[in-house]
């Protein structure tokens, strides 16, 4: 009867540890899902900020028509998107140009904890504000830290500052191709 009580019991601890571990594992692998439905839903809000920019099919020249700039066919084989920055946030508005997809986005998907995909996505959130096309020269802030790559004189009389954010060197290309920027 003795020995039975004692069976019954370690039988008991077993079944409870057991459930435990499996409590613990699910949990786990809840955790792992949340952070794989947030790493989609914000690689895709990313990647929809921006609309592609036109390409005129007979030149191959890229307008900003907002911005009422082009450049030149860059015979760069990039998919450019950008997003106009009206004249409210500042006096003469400003354009932001990135790549499709962005830089370093598909790093948000390795992501395997919330640490992970915060780190990732300060990266990335740099890449997709893009290369930065003001009429006025830019101070850097406590977050961003801009490098300006060109300044372009428009035949408009503007001048156009072309900036990258140090934390998104992979976008040297796009300010490389922005330097032949043009009024229109």
């Amino acid at each position: 009867m003795k020995n039975k009580k004692i069976f019954y019991s370690i039988i008991l601890v077993i079944f409870l540890f057991a459930i435990g571990l499996i409590s613990a594992l699910l949990i786990n692998q809840v955790k792992k899902q949340d952070i794989q439905v947030a790493s989609v839903q914000i690689a895709s809000a990313i990647n929809y900020e921006k609309k592609d920019v036109p390409i005129d099919p007979k030149t191959g020249d890229l307008y900003f028509p907002e911005s009422r700039l082009f450049v030149p066919n860059p015979k760069s084989h990039l998919t450019l998107t950008y997003q106009w920055h009206g004249e409210g946030e500042s006096p003469e508005g400003e354009l932001s140009v990135s790549t499709k997809p962005v830089p370093e986005i598909h790093k948000i998907y390795l992501a395997k904890n919330q640490k992970e995909l915060s780190d990732i996505l300060s990266k990335v959130l740099s890449c997709s504000r893009g290369v930065k096309i003001s009429y006025q020269e830019l101070t850097s802030d406590m977050e961003t830290v801009n490098k300006l790559m060109h300044t372009v004189s428009l035949k408009n009389g503007k001048v156009a500052y072309v900036y990258v954010e140090e934390s998104c060197t992979e976008l040297e290309t796009v300010a490389e191709i922005l330097k032949n920027l043009q009024s229109y």
